[in-house]
């Protein structure tokens, strides 16, 4: 495993430390690997974002199909 130096603002530093507290990381290190690996992951595409976004929508305004129909 190769080792790199970040250099971050105070205040980031912190906010991350509570962070890996709350959420039980074991090390800044698996932290930081955990973020890389989430950033590098494929995202939707838009056209698909779109479609959840107008799905959501719908079904708050009883406009979806029923979860029933869909399994």
């Amino acid at each position: 495993m190769e080792t790199i130096n970040v250099k971050m603002p105070e205040e980031q530093v912190e906010e991350m430390c509570r962070y890996l507290r709350k959420h039980k990381y074991p090390s800044r290190s698996e932290f930081i690997r955990d973020a890389v690996r989430r950033m590098m992951e494929p995202k939707l595409s838009e056209e698909a974002l779109m479609d959840v976004i107008q799905a959501r929508l719908e079904a708050k305004q009883g406009k979806g199909i029923p979860i029933e129909e869909l399994i």
